[in-house]
């Protein structure tokens, strides 16, 4: 199951995608240490993700979205199995989120935390 969601990550359909980055932000978020190799295993899908040049496009703006987020709360949740400083810069450079206020929220709230510290 985890790795058809890993799969989904980088689907050619742009709803899928969306879908399953989503999905992902959430395991990392709830699904705990049970979880944590998935979440490092679906890292560099969401990372192709939203370093594709076709991702700020219309069709991809909302997945593209979506998997940033799913970056971020897999750095704040659910990263036991990675260096999260490798990340970050990657995240960082994948920023803004302009179309989803639900993912900007969770987004800016984490890097506000981030900035604080």
């Amino acid at each position: 199951m985890q790795q058809n969601l890993i799969a989904c990550v980088t689907d050619y359909d742009a709803a899928v995608r969306q879908a399953a980055s989503y999905g992902m932000g959430i395991a990392a978020q709830f699904g705990g240490p049970a979880f944590a190799q998935t979440c490092a295993d679906v890292l560099q899908p969401l990372i192709t993700v939203v370093s594709s040049p076709q991702a700020q496009t219309i069709v991809n703006k909302n997945a593209t979205e979506n998997a940033i987020s799913a970056i971020g709360k897999i750095c704040q949740y659910n990263s036991s199995k990675f260096n999260v400083n490798q990340v970050l810069p990657i995240w960082l450079s994948a920023l803004p989120i302009t179309e989803d206020p639900e993912e900007a929220n969770s987004t800016y709230s984490y890097l506000t935390k981030l900035i604080e510290e």
